[in-house]
């Protein structure tokens, strides 16, 4: 999914670095970090039947920002990546927005 580009750094080298770089990690990992930020909530499935798997996530969330409004519209002036909430201002912009994401991937393996 995404070629590891955005969702996923998990790859590994066999043999000739250039002819074989193959992704090794389960496309579905557990969140492991002290971070309060960038990572994704929600759920994701990896089925594999036969010689197909199918990998498949969806993202919810609410996150933190400072809005500003231009002829009636809003717009996100800026993202709060700290986590904190200590003065007025930071209580404001908490979880102000919500952010969704989703994705499938289908891989089909022909059997030798």
């Amino acid at each position: 999914m995404a070629q590891g580009l955005i969702l996923w750094q998990g790859y590994g080298v066999y043999g000739d670095l250039a002819l074989s770089l193959e992704k090794q990690s389960s496309p579905i990992t557990a969140y492991a970090s002290s971070s309060e930020t960038n990572f994704m909530k929600g759920i994701a499935i990896n089925k594999a039947m036969g010689n197909i798997e199918l990998t498949a996530f969806y993202n919810r969330q609410k996150l933190d920002a400072n809005l500003d409004e231009f002829e009636e519209q809003v717009f996100v002036r800026s993202m709060r990546i700290s986590g904190l909430h200590q003065t007025t201002n930071d209580l404001q912009n908490r979880q102000n927005i919500t952010y969704q994401s989703n994705g499938v991937s289908l891989k089909y393996t022909k059997q030798h």
